[in-house]
């Protein structure tokens, strides 16, 4: 059985239900990037990509953008008629004169010998690397990088190839007037045009192109008799009668679901299970004269047209109505239907539009309130009752039956949302003003209500919830009560709400939240801000939610993932309008600040059960930077010019990947989780962004994973990408065993030499170390003794004997004798007790004391925690800082001074020596002395030598600070300090 007659049943049955919608198309012209606006031919590569020839050139699109190839890029021609793939991935591009070879990195061109060069090529036929070429001149073939002719293969009269299909018995070959049949057995003619002719009563007209479906029919669309259809020696023919747009047709396309699409100069038509669909200017089309068609991978057609671009069909599952189609406005702001079928249109400006069976009437002016409607609702008797900047009219069978107005009880003119409960005879208006009741013949103004300006209405159970300026309102046994959902702005308006499972979606001026009676969440729809502003909201027999926004549609399921629809979809305009919204089994009506909306759910259902994306690599980069792979690499993934399992270099161990569905949809309804075997152990968090980069990575094998979904789709076939990082040669099992050996030979031998060294060494330096401690204690000795202090004291003695103050005298001599002795037993030991120390300082500060006649008073404080008679110290360390306090800090000063000794345990467990004047202080001091920059004295640099040495015998820590000034919080000098960090004990051996 044909088509024919049960396509024109369903054209004459269907006419009425498709006359009057509009379908969108994206345009894609000269201004967007396309080459040339007169398109000749499509084709989608294994990647997803989209290429366009055109008559200017070569279109390359892959849903970002266009990039464009002409004969200075190796093009025999800019005309590019033909597009195919060999099976090696490489591009075919057929022109007038030759045809051009694209690997993914050059063109490569084979123009036509001599008697061809004029050749213009009608299509190809790809098997494997092997092209057969269709041409006005003949039959011809690409393989192996050559161009083969076969000038007798066609009768002379009838070389005009138009297309070749393979069949089960061999090849189709259609030329201009004929359909041929060849296989092993021979060349054979199957079909004329003049047989066509004969048989349909038609005039003779030329064949323009072929395709065959599943159940073997043939399709051959002609010049001027409309679509052939040959079945089993059965011709029949679909023409304009039929519903097609043209008898004068041109390519033809057959698509995975075997739909057909027919192109001609009147526009495109579409044989879509079992019914004709006719595009042109009329139904949205822009440009008529389309001269091939195209249907990617996730089911969009795209139609290249003779002057007018690039079309994009954004699908069946969108379609809008305007003025031209009956409506009296554009702006529809409320969607009604009653129980006869009608369906009202409440517009901004032109009052009501009432259409059924396609026959439209219109309401305004006079028998409206106002023309302004900003709501509408259908009551218990099928009534419908709509609300203006004038009042109310309720309609029955198209006409106003009656209009309630403010002189009629209600608060206020301007009725915003109408509510009808079920079951009930009575509705709820809001106005800008207030909440009223109408029951009956009354009007009950709610006066009690608090809030303002109500722009909805739901009920729930026994509560009615109000959204007004002020917020969510809840209603319930005579109360009003203000509902907190969470909002953070402090403009709290709620546009409108929707019960669905006893969950509350509220939809405000500043975002969506889902209110149950325990919590309140805000569901984000997007980043943009103009997406927080909701217009509508609406639900569907699949649970799912629908919010209008000033960003376009939105999709929220009940799992609470989020899709968006927009221009690409084929919303007319992203910003739709305020409770303008009506659903029913089977579509979704919506208004728009340009048209009103239908989204058929049947429709977006098939197209959402396209197969998911499966992804391509784009491009690999090693450093972050560009990589010219070819360099070091021949064996590349078909049409790219990335390698296959490349091993690189240690030192290119960062890693970038660019990749992409093979999809040219929106981009942001794509998602992508990736992930690095051996590397990562999980897949990375899903995101947008179609790249990733790994740094630093190891010397090891890795396989590269990324995977794409389309929202509420399920995730297509990973892509997998297999590399090496090769580890530098040190790193190498047979460079570390070789280096290992000689490494443990060489240390080895290094270890004997460096001991004898080292223990030598040792020798020499203690040898060396004890030297100079011995000469420095011979020199601490010589310092307590010097004879300048040896001269002082006998002078003072002899004063002492001439003043004849034996008391004196005796005590000063007693003094002098006990510290010479004190010092002359401490050279011969390197450590003494702290007692013994300090009774040497002693004797040393009283003979000063006496000597100076009281210039300075002196104390020695011992905490409990030091025990003098245990603890050891280095002999001598001490006098040269007392030495300093009494000449160069208290002397040089007329008050009498005070030099204190405060020994203490800190808190890291070592003895602290504090050692403090009064005196002029250290910089004062210097500067006294002439200007010398620095003033130490010998026994102070005695002192240090012997911490330092003392430190490497020893090796505990021993610490000097200063000496330092003190000063006030007005910065007056105070004096001096010095203090030493002693260990509390020294090793035996040390001591001994």
């Amino acid at each position: 059985m044909t088509l024919k007659p049960l396509l024109l049943f369903l054209f004459t049955l269907s006419f009425c239900s498709v006359q009057g919608q509009k379908f969108v198309f994206l345009n894609y012209n000269v201004d967007d990037g396309l080459a040339h606006s007169q398109v000749r031919s499509l084709f989608q590569d294994k990647n997803g990509v989209l290429w366009v020839g055109s008559l200017g050139g070569l279109s390359r699109y892959d849903g970002q953008g266009f990039t464009n190839f002409s004969t200075d890029d190796g093009l025999v021609n800019n005309d590019v008629k033909a597009i195919e793939q060999l099976a090696n991935g490489d591009l075919i591009f057929g022109s007038v004169g030759g045809v051009a070879i694209y690997n993914g990195r050059a063109f490569s061109a084979y123009k036509f010998s001599e008697n061809w060069k004029s050749a213009s090529i009608n299509k190809f036929y790809c098997s494997g690397d092997s092209v057969l070429i269709c041409s006005e001149k003949g039959l011809m073939s690409y393989r192996n990088n050559k161009v083969s002719y076969f000038p007798t293969f066609l009768p002379k009269d009838d070389m005009n190839l138009k297309s070749i299909t393979k069949v089960e018995e061999g090849f189709l070959f259609l030329t201009k007037n004929s359909l041929y049949l060849w296989n092993y057995d021979g060349f054979k003619p199957v079909l004329s045009a003049a047989q066509v002719s004969d048989q349909l009563n038609e005039e003779t007209s030329s064949f323009m192109d072929m395709v065959i479906d599943a159940e073997g029919r043939i399709y051959i669309s002609t010049a001027t008799i409309g679509l052939i259809e040959y079945v089993d020696g059965n011709i029949d023919n679909l023409s304009i009668k039929e519903g097609m747009v043209s008898n004068v047709l041109g390519n033809i396309y057959l698509d995975d679901r075997q739909d057909i699409m027919v192109c001609s100069k009147n526009g495109l038509s579409h044989i879509k299970e079992n019914e004709i669909y006719s595009f042109t200017e009329k139904n949205g089309l822009e440009f008529s004269d389309v001269k091939a068609v195209l249907k990617d991978s996730e089911g969009r057609f795209w139609i290249g047209t003779n002057g007018g671009g690039l079309f994009k069909f954004t699908g069946y599952s969108f379609t809008y109505f305007n003025q031209d189609d009956g409506l009296s406005s554009d702006v529809v702001m409320t969607i009604n239907s009653s129980k006869e079928g009608e369906m009202g249109f409440g517009t901004f400006d032109e009052g009501v539009s009432i259409v059924q069976a396609n026959e439209w009437s219109h309401l305004s002016g006079d028998e409206l309130k106002n023309n302004k409607i900003w709501t509408s609702t259908t009551d218990s008797k099928g009534r419908v009752w709509y609300g203006s900047s004038g009042g109310i009219n309720v309609i029955e069978n198209g006409k106003s039956i009656r209009s309630i107005a403010k002189e009629d009880g209600l608060d206020y003119s301007k009725v915003t949302f109408l509510f009808h409960e079920e079951d009930s005879d009575f509705m709820w208006a809001g106005t800008s003003r207030g909440l009223n009741k109408i029951i009956g013949d009354s009007v009950v103004q709610m006066t009690e209500f608090p809030g303002s300006r109500i722009r909805s209405i739901e009920k729930i159970g026994d509560a009615l919830f109000l959204g007004s300026r002020e917020g969510l309102w809840k209603y319930e046994k005579d109360t009003f009560e203000l509902i907190d959902i969470g909002q953070k702005a402090e403009d709290k308006t709620v546009y409108c709400i929707k019960s669905l499972d006893s969950v509350l979606w509220v939809g405000a001026k500043t975002g969506l939240f889902r209110v149950t009676e325990t919590s309140a969440q805000e569901i984000l729809l997007s980043s943009n801000f103009s997406s927080k502003t909701i217009n509508f909201l609406e639900s569907d027999p699949d649970g799912n939610i629908w919010a209008g926004t000033n960003l376009g549609l939105f999709k929220i399921s009940p799992e609470l993932e989020v899709e968006s629809f927009t221009k690409q979809d084929g919303l007319v305009n992203l910003e739709t309008n305020l409770n303008s919204v009506f659903s029913d089994e089977e579509n979704l009506w919506f208004g728009t600040s340009k048209a009103l909306q239908r989204l058929n759910f049947k429709e977006l259902k098939q197209a959402e059960t396209l197969n998911p994306p499966s992804v391509v690599l784009k491009e690999v980069r090693l450093n972050l930077e560009k990589t010219i792979w070819s360099k070091e690499f021949t064996h590349f993934m078909p049409s790219s010019n990335i390698p296959i399992s490349p091993a690189v270099n240690h030192r290119d161990n960062n890693f970038s990947f660019r990749f992409h569905a093979k999809s040219i949809e929106d981009a942001s309804n794509l998602r992508y989780p990736y992930m690095l075997e051996g590397f990562d152990e999980n897949w990375q968090p899903i995101t947008q962004e179609a790249y990733a980069t790994y740094t630093n990575l190891p010397f090891k094998n890795f396989k590269f994973k990324v995977r794409a979904k389309r929202l509420s789709q399920d995730w297509g076939e990973p892509l997998y990408y297999d590399f090496s990082i090769t580890p530098p040669f040190w790193q190498t099992w047979w460079f570390i065993l070789i280096a290992v050996l000689i490494g443990s030979y060489l240390s080895f031998s290094i270890f004997q030499y460096r001991r004898k060294n080292l223990i030598t060494a040792l020798e020499k330096e203690k040898f060396e170390i004890k030297s100079k401690m011995l000469a420095l204690e011979q020199q601490s000795l010589n310092s307590s003794m010097n004879r300048h202090f040896i001269f002082n004291a006998l002078n003072s003695i002899q004063y002492y004997i001439n003043r004849q103050d034996r008391l004196s005298a005796n005590r000063y001599l007693s003094s002098f004798a006990k510290l010479i002795r004190k010092n002359l037993d401490s050279s011969q030991v390197a450590f003494t007790t702290l007692s013994d120390e300090l009774e040497r300082l002693g004797l040393y500060l009283e003979i000063e004391n006496m000597r100076f006649k009281d210039k300075f008073e002196y104390e020695i404080n011992i905490a409990e925690s030091v025990d003098e008679e245990v603890v050891k110290i280095p002999s001598m360390l001490l006098q040269p800082f007392l030495e300093n306090s009494i000449w160069h800090g208290i002397l040089p000063q007329e008050k009498k001074g005070k030099i204190s000794v405060d020994i203490d345990r800190n808190e890291l467990g070592q003895m602290e020596i504090r050692i403090k004047d009064n005196g002029i202080g250290i910089h004062t001091s210097q500067a006294q002395k002439n200007g010398k920059a620095e003033h130490i004295s010998q026994g102070m640099n005695i002192t240090s030598g012997r911490i330092e040495l003392l430190q490497k015998i020893t090796t505990e820590k021993v610490t000097l600070i200063g000496p330092f000034e003190m000063k006030n919080e007005w910065g007056e000098v105070l004096g001096t300090q010095v203090t030493i960090k002693l260990p509390m004990e020294y090793r035996e051996e040390l001591i001994g």
